[in-house]
């Protein structure tokens, strides 16, 4: 049981992680989702729930390191990390990250304030800001095809994956 329980942990990282690559390739809209929210529940048949927790995680996680990290190894759970989603950020990651690691979800939940921002919105507004993004394109099939195939290219050239978004930012 306590292997089972350990997998869980591992899948969910892996499902984070996995989430992270759809967003930052928007694989999503070319399997034709125009959110990464709508691919998470028709494509991979997560629950409503489950789709904004592992989005959120997965979105904060890709900015804050620490908090990927304890995510990968086990030392925090998705659902704890979710709960610090919205007060966690480059400069206090560390102590949050720390925080959530010995904290009980009801701890978290009152020192975060219910992860509800301090601005006033409502749990769900502050949730679909952090599922926008401003950024879209469009491709005709065949130059779709033909960038897929130069990205393969890449990674074989590499041996490892090459990333679009991150050579258009070097």
């Amino acid at each position: 049981m306590l292997q089972v329980a350990s997998d869980l942990k591992s899948c969910e990282a892996k499902v984070i992680h996995c989430l992270q690559e759809v967003d930052r390739f928007l694989v999503h809209r070319f399997v034709g989702y125009n959110s990464l929210y709508q691919y998470a529940l028709h494509s991979l048949k997560l629950t409503e729930h489950q789709a904004y927790t592992y989005i959120c995680v997965a979105r904060k996680s890709a900015e804050l390191p620490e908090l990927q990290a304890a995510i990968e190894s086990g030392d925090l759970s998705v659902s704890k990390a979710r709960r610090v989603t919205a007060v966690i950020t480059a400069e206090n990651q560390t102590e949050w990250v720390e925080l959530a690691k010995t904290a009980t979800k009801r701890q978290l939940e009152k020192t975060c304030g219910g992860g509800v921002p301090e601005s006033g919105c409502s749990r769900k507004s502050a949730l679909l800001k952090q599922f926008h993004h401003g950024i879209t394109t469009s491709y005709f099939r065949s130059g779709y095809e033909k960038l897929k195939k130069a990205q393969n290219l890449m990674s074989q050239a590499e041996s490892r994956a090459f990333s679009l978004e991150k050579r258009l930012s070097d």
